[in-house]
């Protein structure tokens, strides 16, 4: 029965793991989506920020 126990926690956990990978990548693209369209900011800084955005977006997509 503790084997039970201890299998339930074990996904518990990774999927609490998950939920948190799936909203990092979020937050992540909201974050540097704001970079990509500040006119204040180099053409250079702005792509540098677009770079990343797409490599967050597509991040969790890969695994």
């Amino acid at each position: 029965m503790e084997e039970v126990g201890l299998a339930y926690g074990l996904v518990k956990y990774l999927h609490l793991l998950l939920f948190v990978y799936w909203l990092g990548g979020d937050a992540g693209v909201y974050y540097s989506s704001g970079f990509v369209i500040d006119p204040k900011r180099s053409r250079d800084a702005r792509l540098t920020a677009a770079k990343i955005f797409i490599e967050l977006d597509m991040l969790p997509r890969y695994c």
